[in-house]
């Protein structure tokens, strides 16, 4: 199999925060709710993986509001601070762009949010099209956004479309897109979910340059 176009996660595949994402999701908690409710809805956070819209909309109801605006109110005062890119993986961008592979990211992060991380670290000229959550009607896992990274990329569905990731979103939004999914996690509850697994990002980027010539 030839590589014929990538498509990557934002969070946790190309870049780190440390945990950036759980202090703000600690301190919008706190602000929202009190004891036991505040245990219950801690807990549903941390464990879900899905776009910030849908995230708010299903813990916070009708005070979703409030709670977007405390949230990235704290998290625009830190996150260009926090952003570090993983170094191995640029290597996997730069020879990405070296073979002519077009490539993208597909993100559940906010899009201007998650565009000025991408510019913060010089990387937008890596990438054909970058597309995070609210850029249209739909975000990951729905198949709408890779299509519409296709459109963007002016490139077709095929079988050698890679979707590279941490997590089951990814997983979802790799088969949704009916592209091989790629997982980058140590865990081993991943195996089961796809044929591609790495424990870290050297040994993806490994493989990722012998699957592209």
């Amino acid at each position: 199999m030839k590589i014929e176009a990538t498509f990557f996660d934002w969070d946790n595949t190309l870049v780190t925060q440390g945990d950036l994402i759980q202090v703000c999701q600690k301190a919008t908690l706190e602000h929202i709710f009190t004891g036991k409710e505040l245990v219950e809805k801690m807990e549903i956070f941390i464990e879900n993986n899905q776009s910030p819209k849908k995230i708010f909309s299903e813990i916070f109801n009708n005070q979703k509001d409030e709670a977007k605006e405390f949230f990235y109110t704290k998290y625009n005062e830190m996150h260009l601070s926090l952003l570090q890119p993983i170094k191995e993986m640029e290597e996997a961008l730069l020879y990405s762009k070296k073979q002519d592979i077009p490539i993208a990211i597909i993100s559940s992060k906010t899009h201007n949010i998650l565009m000025k991380e991408v510019k913060h670290l010089g990387y937008e000229k890596y990438f054909n099209c970058i597309a995070g959550s609210g850029l249209i009607s739909f975000d990951k896992p729905d198949s709408r956004l890779v299509e519409y990274a296709r459109g963007q990329m002016q490139i077709s569905h095929s079988n050698n479309q890679i979707f590279v990731g941490d997590s089951i979103v990814d997983i979802s939004s790799a088969y949704n897109s009916e592209c091989l999914p790629v997982i980058i996690n140590p865990r081993e509850k991943f195996l089961k979910h796809t044929i591609f697994h790495f424990d870290d990002s050297k040994s993806f980027v490994n493989w990722y340059k012998g699957r592209s010539r």
